[in-house]
């Protein structure tokens, strides 16, 4: 009979646990599978042709092509996104404006964007110093596992397509 409720005891406990972990914050690296789902980035300079020393805006757009609503991190440079810009011999122009430091993300960092839905973000060419000639712009988005997030999302990165930019 003590047997029974000891067994009864650890099995109300094991399903405490089990509840406890399931409604806890704990990171969703931890508990799940990332998303699947299909993406687009495109990268769109207001110009292709600019004046040395003038600046213009990079328009960036992440679209869900796929068929399912996913969970992506919100477009937020050096976070989710890089911009380079490299000369036409691939060598990265220097960076100006500083590396951030960052706190783990957590679920207030998510957008949900449901199949055909796009979020956009606009930044400024002032990061880079461009001379005359011809450079390469390109974006890559991208998410990574060992944040605070609780729910499931999208991991992985994508890269868009290279814009030729002539500085004159």
């Amino acid at each position: 009979m003590k047997r029974k409720y000891i067994l009864f005891g650890g099995f109300v406990i094991l399903l405490l646990f089990s509840l406890f972990l399931l409604k806890s914050s704990i990171p969703y690296d931890l508990l799940g599978r990332p998303q699947e789902g299909e993406l687009n980035f495109t990268l769109t300079p207001e110009k292709t042709h600019v004046k040395e020393g003038e600046n213009f805006e990079i328009e960036l757009e992440l679209t869900n092509t796929g068929d399912n609503k996913i969970n992506v991190w919100d477009l937020e440079e050096q976070v989710s996104y890089n911009i380079i810009l490299s000369y036409q011999n691939a060598t990265e122009l220097p960076y100006l404006c500083g590396v951030i430091e960052r706190t783990p993300l957590t679920n207030e960092y998510l957008v949900k964007l449901n199949p055909g839905e796009s979020m956009k973000h606009t930044q400024d060419s002032n990061c880079w110093e461009l001379s005359r000639g011809e450079y390469s712009l390109r974006a890559v988005y991208y998410t990574q596992l060992g944040e605070r997030i609780t729910k499931p999302y999208w991991v992985g990165s994508i890269e868009s397509e290279p814009v030729t930019i002539i500085v004159e």
